[in-house]
């Protein structure tokens, strides 16, 4: 997942274009204040911005994100510049890029310095504890409340710290998404939802890609405007459940019927909490 900044349609263009080519899932924003905003409502592995953006430019950008705590430090960062300087490349470092690369951008070696960063991004995830992603005590919470009270009021736990009305536990079965358990914050009798066709549900997005998804609006969402489900479920956050062995099992979601915020400490929660579900469900 890619984050491309630059105030120069042709230049975001040329960029996303390449990244697209070789996989990358690629979002694109045209200032500094779009690509915060962007941020703050989802994770990305790498940002590649230009440095010579109008108003704030992006030395400024990536400070900024390098102060929002844990997922700001985490973002991989490209610097795009116009100079090949020793100076600039000292000031990109100095401002917090990885690294940088020169204008006109050779795509080839745009592609490779990318894949290189997100590699390191993977490697990073899966060799650190949950704990290091979520914040320790709130998993900690957590994992005692799915001990001594089993995975209902584990996804009740879970529930409280988002705004979203439900939250549940689905199995991949295709067709058919299998739901094994349902949170309704509004109905305490409520413990299991409907089995609804797969490819009409968002947790299907998290199946096919193997990665979490998040969505504050959908009727505001281009990447859905052709989804089945974009009117009735508005938000949706969700991360994916592996089996043992590493194969996709299904998916821990929250989701509502009316828009609501997704932080990025939302998404880390979960997906901390998610390993700890699988191995409840696999005893039960």
């Amino acid at each position: 997942t890619v984050l491309v900044v630059d105030d120069e349609a042709d230049a975001r263009h040329l960029v996303a274009t390449a990244l697209r080519g070789k996989g990358a899932e690629v979002t694109t924003a045209s200032n500094a204040a779009e690509a915060l905003d962007l941020i703050g409502q989802r994770s990305f592995m790498v940002m590649v911005s230009d440095v010579g953006m109008p108003e704030t430019d992006g030395h400024d950008l990536i400070r900024r994100i390098r102060k929002l705590g844990t997922d700001g430090a985490a973002l991989q960062a490209v610097a795009l510049t116009a100079y090949s300087r020793e100076e600039d490349r000292r000031l990109a470092l100095d401002a917090g890029f990885q690294t940088y690369l020169s204008k006109p951008v050779d795509p080839d070696e745009l592609v490779k310095v990318v894949a290189s960063l997100a590699m390191a991004v993977e490697m990073r995830v899966h060799q650190s504890p949950p704990g290091t992603v979520a914040r320790a005590e709130t998993l900690a919470k957590f994992e005692k409340e799915l001990g001594a009270h089993g995975v209902q009021e584990a996804l009740r736990f879970l529930n409280s710290r988002t705004a979203h009305r439900f939250t549940g536990i689905y199995r991949f079965d295709p067709p058919t998404l299998r739901n094994l358990a349902l949170l309704d914050a509004d109905d305490r009798a409520v413990a299991q939802g409907e089995h609804p066709p797969m490819e009409a549900t968002y947790c299907s997005i998290v199946g096919t890609f193997e990665r979490p998804f998040a969505t504050e609006d959908t009727l505001q969402d281009e990447r859905l405007r052709a989804h089945p489900a974009r009117e009735s479920v508005r938000s949706y956050c969700g991360v994916l459940l592996r089996r043992d062995d590493g194969t996709p099992f299904g998916t821990l979601c929250h989701f509502d019927l009316v828009p609501c915020d997704v932080p990025v400490a939302e998404l880390a929660l979960m997906e901390a909490a998610a390993p700890l579900l699988m191995k409840a469900i696999a005893s039960s």
